[in-house]
């Protein structure tokens, strides 16, 4: 280990108990991560018995283990009820390095499906050596940019010093970045028993004092500055969360929007993204329900886990789905390029969103011609907000507008002189002419979509029926 600077002697619950609170619920559901992780290790070893990639499995086992053990004395720490200590330099806390491995983590990730996707050998055989070697040094770069994550996103004490070598076979994996040691600090160590959890201790650290009984669980912490109020029962915590609120994105319920502008026109362009399928950790992973309006086309999307490729992709995919109790629908849904999951774009994703504006529970399942793709049940809290964001981006309506409400939308175009013949209630290809021909005329995108500023412009008064 580096030398350190001047010991300050000072319980780490002391200096950070109050920062320490807040972020107790995260590392929790960190940790629970960081146990699924290794207990698939050894399953991994099995499944690939050669020695080279046992010991690199090996290797990676224990920065895991590392990774969790820093974990459970920060949560000792926070409790204060520790009594054995731990002497290694302090790393502060760096949100902008946790957001840029939050980053390098996901493109690990999905070089790993990558991987994992190849086609075996031959029919049953198990993956070659070459693929297994270059497989597990993608998994130890996944497990040392996690302990980095860990370290930047909670200020995790450093513990460079300490991680082994990964192996021939993770030659590739990038070193964690080199220690800030602004001082060093006394903290409280993960007591197990009678011992120090031997992840967390190492030749040349400083072990004092003796075990002590494990501490009371802490009080559920305070939400997060960023959570909604209005729904106390979701984890804003999640890390999905704590990067949307740090790139500036709005919360609500479970939904993040992003806000931008056309760089070639000042447009607004808006993504409102559903996390409610997402798994938390720094490996988080799970499917996302995303609306947006870009380039003033509205777009509904489901994006799952993992890269497929475009060659082989159909290009279009059976959606069933269900909002509520309500009965399943089928539709046919554009296939997403090399992304695992399906679309549907401009007035059918209009319906929808209409749809969804007023439910509490979306089923999505997509079927491709070679078999399911997956199912996912999407809590749909704060799509009211989302959905209004993005309709007001593309210029619609949220709210289902009536057969009253496009009779009267129709008789007011005719009035303006844009007819769109019978004033039947029905939203058909001659009233969506007879809109676009109003619209240009009035120097507005022409969508033929009866959207807010053509409907204020022509006196529309209806459509509020709906809204919640």
């Amino acid at each position: 280990m580096p030398a350190l600077l001047p010991a300050l002697v000072l319980p780490l619950a002391v200096a950070m108990g109050a920062a320490l609170a807040t972020e107790d619920y995260a590392i929790k559901a960190e940790i629970l991560a960081l146990e699924r992780q290794i207990a698939l290790i050894d399953l991994d070893v099995v499944a690939q018995p050669a020695p080279e990639i046992a010991s690199a499995a090996a290797g990676r086992k224990e920065v895991l283990l590392l990774s969790k053990a820093l974990l459970e004395n920060q949560q000792i720490a926070a409790a204060g009820g520790a009594t054995q200590t731990l002497v290694v330099p302090v790393q502060p806390a760096d949100p902008e390095r946790a957001t840029q491995l939050f980053r390098e983590i996901a493109a690990t990730q999905a070089r790993i499906a990558a991987l994992e996707a190849e086609p075996d050998p031959a029919p049953g055989a198990s993956p070659s050596v070459a693929v297994a070697q270059r497989l597990e040094a993608e998994k130890m770069t996944l497990a040392r940019l996690q302990l980095s994550y860990l370290q930047a996103q909670y200020g995790l004490p450093w513990a460079s010093g300490h991680l082994p070598d990964p192996g021939a076979a993770a030659a590739a994996a990038p070193a964690p970045a080199p220690a800030v040691e602004p001082a060093a600090t006394v903290v409280p160590a993960a007591v197990t028993g009678a011992e120090t959890s031997p992840a967390a201790s190492a030749p040349g650290e400083e072990i004092t004092g003796g075990p002590s009984a494990a501490p009371e669980a802490p009080a559920t912490p305070p939400a997060p500055p960023w959570a909604d109020a209005r729904y106390p029962d979701i984890d804003y915590h999640a890390p999905w969360f704590a990067l949307a609120h740090r790139e500036g994105d709005t919360i609500a319920g479970w939904w993040s929007l992003q806000r931008e502008k056309s760089a070639l026109d000042g447009r607004a362009q808006v993504l409102a993204a559903n996390h409610s399928q997402q798994i938390a950790g720094a490996t988080q992973h799970g499917p996302v329900f995303s609306a947006r309006c870009w380039n003033q086309e509205t777009a509904a999307l489901v994006v799952q886990d993992g890269d497929r490729d475009p060659a082989n992709t159909p290009a279009a995919i059976s959606v069933d789905y269900r909002l509520d109790e309500g009965p399943v629908r089928s539709a046919r849904w554009d296939a997403l390029g090399a992304k695992q999951g399906a679309g549907v774009f401009g007035s059918a994703a209009i319906d929808l969103l209409r749809q969804v504006y007023r439910a509490d529970t979306l089923v999505v399942r997509l079927t491709d011609a070679r078999g399911p793709l997956g199912e996912s049940t999407f809590d749909l809290r704060g799509a009211t907000q989302a959905i209004d964001a993005v309709a007001a981006a593309c210029g619609w309506l949220p709210q289902t507008l009536t057969a009253a409400d496009y009779r009267e939308i129709q008789r007011l175009l005719a009035a303006a002189g844009y007819s769109p013949g019978a004033a039947d209630g029905h939203w058909g290809p001659a009233s969506r002419r007879a809109m676009k021909r109003y619209q240009t005329a009035a120097g507005r995108e022409a969508t033929g979509e009866p959207d807010r500023a053509s409907l204020q412009a022509l006196g529309f008064s209806g459509g509020k029926g709906d809204a919640r």
